[in-house]
């Protein structure tokens, strides 16, 4: 940008310039032009010859300021696609260095989606209209819409993390909570069908991106409850259950209320024994001292309850981790910062956190059992005793 702005204030000062001299040229050579000119009936024939000579010098210097100027602004021309085009290289190459640093680490996806892929998943009727739904609520026009859900360049949200650069857990969850391109990223995500029924109500989205899953569960006739951090999520969730006139089946929890003295604690508005069914899907391993929330959860779900979740962490990095929370060797995504029990941690503060030393059953604790789920992959399901 720097580099942008002193181009065009240079092309300014020079362009002035040229103006400026012709102009001089130009109130300089018409009084000698009109001197000679009016005394041509009064004249002898030289004198009205060296003032035609003079005259003819004027107009010539003129055409050749016109010309130099001409040559400038096509040189200033050059110069600006140059330095337009090396802004380009510079903001591309920096992306490509942000996407190539998270590759091979765990990390949530470091390229753009193909075009084709895009359609097949904004085709998935599990996304309910998700791209109509978008461009009402964002005014959008479609091609500004397909950058941004193909994830392209500026649009990926690992750019944005990387912009953001978090050095805290705060500034990390201030960076999910602001986030603009999450709302693109999660907005291609169909919701999953557990096979609940009403019984199993209510059901807990914790981090519900878009709204997917409450769509589905609402229209299933199943009471549930969408929560979340990210503050344009939030909002978009909302215009589509209005939308969809499914407000009376959602209700919509904020990470702060009275429990909280308004301050913000996505774990303390979790109620005791308040949900039959909790889905934590693609979130836990968002968060640094995931274990905490996970507890959180547990007592929040009722018992016979059940939770599923589906957590694919980063893979722990060279340093060996401390025993809570994790340790990873990258110096640009650890920050120390002060913990729960007031003592100095290192905290994981990558796009996706590594596990660390606790188990997922750890975690859980002694109140939760693991049933076995037909559908494989990293879904898992959780009973409460």
């Amino acid at each position: 940008m720097l580099l942008k702005r002193n181009v065009m204030l240079g092309q300014k000062m020079l362009l002035v310039s040229c103006i400026c001299c012709l102009l001089f040229i130009c109130f300089t050579a018409s009084p000698r032009i009109r001197f000679q000119h009016g005394i041509i009936g009064a004249a002898s024939s030289n004198s009205t010859s060296h003032g035609s000579t003079d005259a003819s010098e004027m107009a010539q210097q003129l055409t050749e300021a016109l010309a130099q100027v001409r040559e400038l602004q096509m040189k200033l021309a050059s110069g600006s696609d140059f330095a337009k085009n090396k802004v380009d290289e510079s903001k591309r190459a920096w992306m490509n260095n942000i996407l190539r640093s998270f590759s091979g680490t765990g990390q949530g996806g470091g390229g753009s989606l193909e075009a084709g892929a895009l359609t097949k998943m904004l085709n998935d009727p599990l996304v309910f209209n998700v791209s109509q739904h978008l461009a009402g609520f964002t005014g959008l026009r479609e091609s500004e819409l397909q950058r941004r859900l193909a994830r392209q360049g500026v649009y990926h949200f690992e750019v944005g993390h990387a912009f953001a650069d978090p050095k805290s857990t705060t500034e990390l969850a201030w960076f999910y909570s602001t986030s603009v391109d999450y709302l693109f990223g999660n907005a291609i995500h169909p919701a999953l069908d557990f096979g609940l029924t009403p019984a199993d109500g209510p059901v807990l989205d914790y981090s519900g991106g878009v709204g997917n899953n409450v769509i589905l569960l609402a229209s299933s006739g199943i009471k549930c409850v969408y929560f979340g951090i990210g503050l344009l999520e939030f909002a978009f969730a909302q215009y589509r259950v209005r939308r969809l006139g499914l407000q009376n089946m959602v209700h919509f929890l904020k990470p702060y209320d009275s429990a909280t003295g308004w301050d913000f604690d996505a774990r303390k508005v979790l109620r005791n024994s308040s949900f039959g069914t909790i889905l934590a899907i693609d979130v836990l391993e968002h968060i640094p001292q995931w274990q905490l929330t996970v507890e959180a959860l547990v007592h929040s779900l009722r018992p016979g309850g059940r939770f599923i979740e589906d957590t694919p962490f980063a893979a722990d990095l060279s340093t060996p981790p401390a025993p809570l929370p994790p340790v990873t060797s990258d110096v640009s995504s650890i920050a120390s910062v002060v913990g729960d029990e007031g003592a100095e941690v290192d905290v994981d503060l990558r796009v996706h956190v590594g596990r660390g030393r606790m188990s997922m059953a750890q975690a859980m604790g002694p109140s939760m059992v693991l049933l076995n789920w037909s559908g494989g992959g990293t879904t898992n399901f959780w009973r409460k005793h």
